[in-house]
């Protein structure tokens, strides 16, 4: 290029432009890299950038479910020390292992298990990898994390399946910001109806969004998209086809910027973080091909990749991602008690006649407390149906809009309360 070439591409590079909903610098999208712009001035007359240009739509609104949201906890089935331990002496596991040691306690002659320790050089690890990976490519590698004296999975290269035999019954809670901050860049996450899978993606996509705006976050709810689905093989798809049909049948980009900046990140130098929600939903008929480009996906540059499932389909996905799933956490009783404060607070916001915030928070604060009250007996089923979001919120909306519901006193008096409180 000559110098006046340059400078012209210097001065795109720093062109502002609307990238999902906030103002942004072009370089800071492309990750200041002069070849890809060099390329796109090659497919594209770069002069559209001296108008406004958005990039990418937003993610969907959360304002509203914000208002009354409680950070979730996850939950991950820990390995059994003792038996990984016994096998690895015995000579008898047949994957590799890779250990994360801090402590260096977790001493082993095994040539298939590689102990380290944060100290180490990363790029070692990397390298034992590779060299693994190329000497057995029919083998399974599986980082693994001791924390606690516990063992934690954090990635696999390879089938999970020689796992499974490991895994106890104990769980390791992880909360939403030590989630994001994993290993792993595919999350799979299963769990039953009404614990909030949905919304708890969407919190993280805002979460992941708003520490990092030159990410290029997406959710999508898989069930919207069967009729893109419809007569499509994507097994036979090649890489660069998966990048087209996600920005032109699924996203539909608008223009070819868009297009080209969209397949740039996902192929070649990430900054693509997906939600998928709802895999079990688009069974039978679309199962096989959504998980034919979810495989394809993790061939990528994408950043993150996030499923979620109910547990019907937990093994399925596990197995073919290679990776190990993660439940929601039921909601606690002091969970119970701050959902329902907050969802109940929503009807007073706009009242500029009710009593101070304070006076507000105690009486919700006691009427939450009687009404999960009335769940603590010895029938456990009915404890967990208010660990369930959905069903929490059910009694949260009878409360606040059926005065007619509970004809008790003390219940009465919640919606007396809740109904005619200024």
């Amino acid at each position: 290029l000559t110098t006046s070439e340059e400078e012209k591409l210097d001065f795109y590079k720093n062109k502002t432009i609307i990238f999902q909903g906030n103002h942004n610098c072009l370089k800071e999208l492309i990750k200041n890299n002069d070849d890809f712009l060099k390329e796109l001035s090659k497919k594209i007359d770069l002069d559209i950038l001296n108008h406004e240009i958005n990039i990418g739509s937003q993610l969907e609104n959360f304002q509203n479910t914000n208002k009354y949201y409680v950070d979730r906890s996850f939950q991950q089935l820990i390995l059994n020390k003792e038996k990984l331990s016994d096998d690895i002496e015995n000579q008898k596991i047949k994957d590799f292992f890779i250990i994360n040691d801090p402590e260096s306690s977790f001493l082993s002659d095994n040539k298939k298990v590689f102990v380290y320790n944060e100290i180490d050089n990363n790029q070692r690890v990397e390298e034992i990898i590779q060299e693994l990976s190329r000497q057995n490519p029919k083998s399974s590698i599986h980082l693994i994390k001791k924390k606690s004296n516990k063992l934690l999975w954090e990635k696999s290269y390879g089938r999970i399946n020689g796992l499974y035999e490991y895994l106890d019954e104990t769980n390791e809670e992880i909360s939403e910001d030590d989630l994001i901050c994993y290993e792993s860049k595919t999350y799979l996450v299963s769990d039953e109806a009404g614990m909030g899978k949905s919304t708890c993606l969407a919190h993280l996509a805002h979460k992941i969004k708003e520490k990092n705006p030159n990410l290029w976050v997406i959710k999508l709810d898989l069930n919207d998209y069967k009729q893109q689905f419809e007569k499509k093989n994507l097994k036979n798809y090649t890489i660069d086809e998966i990048a087209d049909f996600l920005s032109k049948d699924i996203l539909s980009l608008k223009t070819d910027l868009e297009h080209e900046i969209f397949k740039y990140k996902l192929l070649k130098y990430g900054g693509i973080v997906l939600f998928l929600d709802g895999f079990d939903e688009i069974s039978p008929y679309y199962e096989d091909l959504v998980l034919d480009l979810l495989i394809k996906l993790k061939d990528t540059a994408i950043e993150k990749l996030f499923v979620s499932t109910r547990p019907n389909f937990k093994n399925k996905l596990e197995e073919n991602l290679g990776v190990l799933s993660f439940a929601i956490k039921p909601f606690s009783e002091e969970n119970k008690i701050n959902f329902l404060i907050k969802y109940w607070k929503i009807k007073f916001e706009k009242q500029k006649h009710v009593l101070d915030s304070l006076k507000l928070e105690e009486a919700l604060r006691k009427y939450a407390i009687a009404l999960i009250k009335k769940f603590q007996n010895p029938n456990q089923d009915l404890k967990s149906f208010t660990g369930n979001p959905l069903h929490l919120k059910m009694l949260a909306k009878i409360f606040k809009e059926n005065k007619n519901q509970f004809n008790q006193q003390k219940w009465e008096a919640c919606k007396e309360f809740l109904d005619n409180y200024q």
